[in-house]
C-alpha cells in the first residue's frame, strides 16, 4: 500500500499516510454535528492511516475551532448528574498517580472543559481547579455553577503555569494539533506534575467487531489513536507515560436505551418509564484509554 504522500501526520509527523475511506459527510456542516452528544455514528471526514505508527486521521478536515465556538449542546447539560459521577472517579485516578505533600494546595486544568463538570469534582475534592473550554455557551453554563472556566483553547496565556494535575478528557480526538495541545500541556504542568489524558481506542475489541459502525466515528472525532501511537505522541511532547487502564462511564438508562437503538430494534428495550427514569448504568466496554502521563524534566 503506497501512501499518498499529501499530508503529515498527527503523531508521528511522517509523510506516509494513505486513505482507507471517502468521506461520509452530506450537506452542510454546523456546529450541532460536533455536539458532544452526537449519534451520528459512522459518519466522518475522509479517514487517512499513517503506514508509520497506524494512526487514523481525517487530514482533510482542518478547521473545527468555529464550531466548538459555538456549540449548544443541551442534552449535554441534561447529563450532568451521571457525569458527574464519571469526573469523580477520574480525580480519584488523579489524586493516586501524583505524589503530594499534606496540606499542599493542589492545582488542576481541565483542557475541553465542557461545562465544568469535571472542575467541580475536583472542587469539592479540595483541589484548586479551573477549566478552559471554546464553546462560550458552555462557558456561561459553567459559570452558572459558580465554576471557574475560562473561554479559548491551548495555548492560553491565561491559565497560568505550575499546575499539578491536567486533564485532557475525550479532546483530543477532537482538535487539529494534538501534539501542538501536549507540548502546552507538558508547559503548563510543573516538573513532575501529571496529565491524565482519555480517548477512544480504535484498536479495541469493541472497534474491531464494529469497524466504521463504531460509535466513536463521528464527524467530531478527527483522529483516532490506539495504545501505540497515543504513547509516541506523548512522547514527542515531552511527557512520560506511567500508566494505562480502561475507564469507566456512567449513563442514564434513557441515554443508554438511545444509544443502544441505532444498533438494535427499540422494541428490544422497555421505554423510560417508572424506576428506569432515575436508573445510572456504570458501563465500561473497554474501548477507551486512560493513560497517566508524567512532565518530564
Amino acid at each position: 500500500m503506497k501512501p499518498d504522500n499529501l499530508f503529515s501526520c498527527r503523531a508521528c509527523s511522517a509523510q506516509l499516510l494513505k486513505k482507507l475511506r471517502e468521506s461520509k459527510i452530506f450537506g452542510h456542516l454546523s456546529s450541532e454535528r460536533f455536539a458532544i452528544t452526537d449519534s451520528d455514528y459512522g459518519v466522518t471526514g475522509s479517514i487517512y492511516k499513517c503506514l508509520q505508527c497506524g494512526l487514523l486521521q481525517c487530514p482533510e478536515t482542518e478547521e473545527v475551532l468555529g464550531f466548538y465556538k459555538t456549540l449548544q449542546d443541551d442534552d449535554y447539560e441534561a447529563s450532568r448528574a451521571e457525569r458527574y459521577i464519571q469526573a469523580v472517579a477520574l480525580v480519584k485516578v488523579a489524586m493516586h498517580s501524583i505524589n503530594i505533600i499534606e496540606d499542599q494546595e493542589i492545582k488542576l486544568l481541565d483542557v475541553g472543559a465542557g461545562s465544568g463538570i469535571l472542575v467541580e469534582a475536583a472542587t469539592h475534592a479540595g483541589l484548586t481547579a479551573v477549566g478552559i473550554e471554546p464553546s462560550t455557551w458552555l462557558v456561561e453554563v459553567g459559570k452558572l455553577h459558580n465554576l471557574n472556566i475560562l473561554e479559548g483553547v491551548l495555548p492560553n496565556s491565561s491559565v497560568g503555569i505550575n499546575y499539578d494535575i491536567v486533564t485532557v478528557v475525550d479532546v483530543i480526538e477532537h482538535v487539529v494539533d494534538p501534539y501542538e495541545l501536549l507540548v502546552a500541556v507538558r508547559t503548563v504542568l510543573r516538573p513532575g506534575g501529571i496529565c491524565l489524558i482519555v480517548t477512544p481506542d480504535v484498536g479495541s475489541l469493541a472497534a474491531k467487531i464494529l469497524g466504521f459502525k463504531w460509535w466513536h466515528f463521528r464527524v467530531a472525532h478527527i483522529s483516532y489513536f490506539n495504545r501505540r501511537n497515543l504513547t509516541l505522541l506523548a512522547k514527542r511532547a515531552g511527557l512520560k507515560p506511567c500508566s494505562f487502564t480502561r475507564p469507566s462511564w456512567y449513563f442514564s438508562y434513557k441515554y443508554l436505551r438511545e444509544r443502544i437503538c441505532c444498533y438494535l430494534p427499540s422494541w428490544m428495550f422497555p421505554p423510560p418509564i417508572g424506576p428506569l427514569r432515575k436508573l445510572i448504568i456504570p458501563l465500561n466496554l473497554g474501548d477507551s484509554i486512560l493513560m497517566v502521563c508524567e512532565r518530564k524534566e
